[in-house]
């Protein structure tokens, strides 16, 4: 970490290089003790904690200079960058992003306003969310109409706004499809009936546009999916700490033999799967994150932050190192909190596989 703080522009760190930053400063402070305020009084938040919290410097690094005297910080000889804090939901859109995401918004309100067998448009996602809105931020919508007309708008794209042309739009579902279009801008949409819409999910949703009945169904589709996501049966996770140790065991096996592709799928795709729903259930979320109730596995590196900095990490490697780094943050995290964790399988994979 040192080297990082001394040689890399902190202008392109995610948040889970600013956590990582926050631990190394923490292990710092650790080693060199508390200050004397924090001595008299130990239940005090060190500065350290404290500025991670609040990015306000408490009494003990107010009275500290770092400048050293050239009006930017310094350690040792070398010149440290300001310090940014990680991108928060409130500033976490740029400008640009929001007015664009706005303005198509806008552009489909307008072109569906006058259209009588149009009954509403609910935007999901980070539509609903517009904190979340960035560039890479796709228009998630469902269009309610008349029963009757249902599959024309399907199959016939020309109630889009005007713009560069749509790309690609495959079916994906009786209701849904994605759209393409030529400058990369993406939906992903449903068209329905407000009775069909009453049997969809709605986690977070916004309704821009209403003839009369929609918003107050949607209420009742919210209502619905937060009690399907309360009651939703916890994981079995005996079992997907078996299968998590099975499947690397299996795809590191499969990489030994040359089948590459089929290693990586049971590596990063089945174990990996078993590993997150493990953590889900064992290992305390961030208070500040904002999960995805419908598809849990989203936001993984903001839900989790050391553990999906790690997680990433490990998917950045050959399939075989990646298996193995991801049976090491299973057993740092899940085992200590897991009574029945496969502990004479994961030595039994280790040893097979010469990871001892």
């Amino acid at each position: 970490m040192t080297r990082r703080i001394y040689d890399e522009d902190p202008s392109a760190w995610q948040p889970s290089d600013y956590y990582a930053l926050w631990r190394y400063l923490d292990r710092l402070a650790e080693y060199v003790g508390p200050t004397d305020a924090q001595g008299e009084d130990p239940t005090r938040r060190s500065a350290r904690i404290q500025a991670k919290k609040t990015h306000v410097r408490d009494d003990d690094l107010a009275a500290i200079d770092p400048s050293g005297g050239s009006g930017a910080p310094t350690l040792g000889h070398h010149r440290i960058r300001p310090y940014a804090p990680p991108m928060s939901h409130e500033n976490a859109a740029p400008d640009a992003a929001l007015a664009a995401f706005d303005s198509w918004t806008d552009a489909l309100v307008a072109k569906l306003a006058d259209r009588p067998e149009v009954l509403g448009l609910v935007l999901l996602g980070s539509g609903a969310e517009r904190a979340r809105i960035d560039r890479w931020s796709d228009h998630d919508f469902y269009l309610v109409v008349e029963e009757e007309v249902a599959e024309r708008y399907r199959q016939d794209l020309e109630w889009l706004p005007d713009g560069p042309a749509v790309v690609l739009s495959p079916r994906e579902t009786g209701h849904g499809l994605k759209a393409v279009f030529a400058d990369g801008h993406v939906l992903e949409f449903a068209v329905a009936s407000l009775a069909d819409v009453a049997t969809f999910a709605a986690h977070h949703w916004r309704v821009v546009h209403d003839t009369g009945a929609v918003t107050a169904v949607l209420e009742e589709c919210a209502a619905r999916t937060a009690r399907e996501i309360a009651e939703r049966p916890a994981p079995d996770l005996a079992r997907a700490a078996g299968l998590f140790c099975s499947l690397l065991l299996i795809g590191v096996g499969r990489a030994q033999r040359g089948e590459l592709v089929a290693a990586s799928a049971h590596v990063r795709m089945y174990a990996l799967g078993e590993l997150l729903d493990l953590v889900g259930a064992l290992v305390p979320a961030s208070p500040d994150a904002l999960r995805d109730g419908l598809d849990p596995r989203r936001r993984v590196e903001e839900s989790y932050p050391g553990i999906g900095a790690r997680i990433g990490a490990a998917l950045e490697l050959p399939v075989e190192a990646c298996g193995r780094a991801l049976l090491d943050i299973a057993e740092a995290e899940i085992a200590p909190r897991m009574p029945d964790w496969p502990a004479e399988g994961a030595t039994t994979v280790r040893r097979t596989l010469g990871w001892t």
